[in-house]
């Protein structure tokens, strides 16, 4: 993931920090609760990239913090565009209340895959969205927000450069479902898409494998559709 370079604090800054500190301390002013942090491999993902989310809790006091929760959930995870939800991390409601107990420094929730498809089962758009991470303790809740960014789908002609990389290729269905169609030209499928119209489009994410009889098919890891969901799929 990309992090923005860091920069020196002038004097004066630094003055500044150490006299509040020193205020804080002298005051008795409580260090901050314990804040959720989130962590991902890389900030450019293809459609369909699975993208893991490690989710952390980061307590900086110097011991051990409880934090109680209304439900069994620990944590939610958001991923939005434009200021609306595309897909929510299920389960963020109901079950067991209960505490926890968080030592000192940075301890690991869970690392969470996303399959890379929204909670309508379509692919997403290329673009910028924000994968927002929330700590779902009781009264104050404490969020972190991380920037990733979908790249467009490859056209099918790409396949003769990429070898064995598992890449993602748009293109429309033939009736068999079995081959797809770009401008730059068709690929076979391992294997068959069913319950989707011919000509729709979709997002195909595999890699190129060698098949039985010495031909070439896209070996097909998910996929889904650009746009309105068809009537049945298999992803």
């Amino acid at each position: 993931m990309d992090y923005p370079p860091a920069r020196l604090l002038n004097p004066s800054r630094l003055s500044g920090l150490l006299a509040t500190s020193l205020v804080a301390a002298l005051l008795g002013v409580a260090p901050a609760p314990p804040r959720l942090e989130l962590y991902v491999a890389r900030a450019t993902f293809d459609p369909l990239d699975a993208i893991d989310v490690t989710v952390r809790v980061f307590n900086d006091r110097r011991a051990p913090s409880v934090i109680r929760f209304d439900q069994t959930a620990e944590y939610g995870l958001t991923i939005s565009r434009d200021g609306a939800a595309r897909w929510n991390s299920p389960a963020t409601t109901g079950g067991q209340p209960h505490a926890r107990t968080f030592a000192t420094g940075r301890t690991t929730l869970v690392t969470y895959e996303w399959n890379g498809i929204l909670a309508d089962g379509i692919a997403p758009a290329p673009g910028t969205y924000a994968l927002r991470g929330t700590l779902l303790s009781t009264g104050v809740r404490s969020s972190a927000v991380v920037p990733i960014r979908i790249d467009a789908p490859l056209p099918i002609s790409a396949l003769a450069k990429t070898g064995t990389q598992v890449v993602t290729v748009a293109g429309t269905l033939d009736p068999s479902g079995k081959t797809l169609h770009d401008a730059t030209g068709d690929v076979a499928l391992a294997r068959r898409i069913p319950g989707v119209a011919p000509g729709t489009t979709v997002d195909v994410r595999g890699s190129i494998a060698i098949q039985p009889d010495g031909s070439r098919a896209l070996a097909v890891e998910r996929w889904a559709p650009v746009g309105p969901v068809p009537p049945a799929r298999l992803q």
